[in-house]
Formats: structure tokens, sequence, C-alpha cells
């Protein structure tokens, strides 16, 4: 997470994603209808008892993020079949 100081600018929340063939970048400005829609999502969730997002997604982003931790800890590459949750 990056916090930037700018002073005086229009409010934006900005999100980069990385990935193996591309960069993508985009600048949130309606952060109101944003956690509108999550709010949905989550009394959606409560309403039907479905998930918003798959346990086995979940699960794959934990590994994820545990592999990124040990991979920099350990100064390696990782692969996410070495961790299991």
């Amino acid at each position: 997470m990056q916090v930037d100081a700018l002073g005086e600018c229009p409010r934006t929340f900005h999100v980069e994603l990385f990935g193996n063939l591309r960069v993508a970048a985009f600048d949130i400005f309606d952060n109101f209808t944003m956690f509108r829609r999550m709010l949905w999502q989550f009394t959606e969730s409560i309403r039907t008892g479905l998930p918003a997002i798959p346990p086995a997604r979940t699960l794959e982003i934990m590994q994820l993020l545990i592999a990124g931790r040990v991979s920099r800890a350990e100064n390696r590459e990782v692969h996410l079949n070495e961790f299991t949750i």
C-alpha cells in the first residue's frame, strides 16, 4: 500500500494490477458507489447464503500471499503447490 500526501488534488482510489503479460492501472473517483456495491454484495451473500467469492478462490489467494512472503523472506522462487491451507 502506498499513501501519497499530494495536497490539493481530486480524491482518487488508484489500483494497479501486475501480471505476466501486462500491467493495468485504474483510477476510481467514485468511492461511494464502490462502497455501496460492496455492501450490496455483502447483503446478497447473507440473503442467499452463498459467498461472494468462492472459498477455493479465497484459499488460492491466501496461498499466493503466503508464497510471496516466503519468497521475500527466503530470497527464492516459490511455487503455490508448496503451501497447503
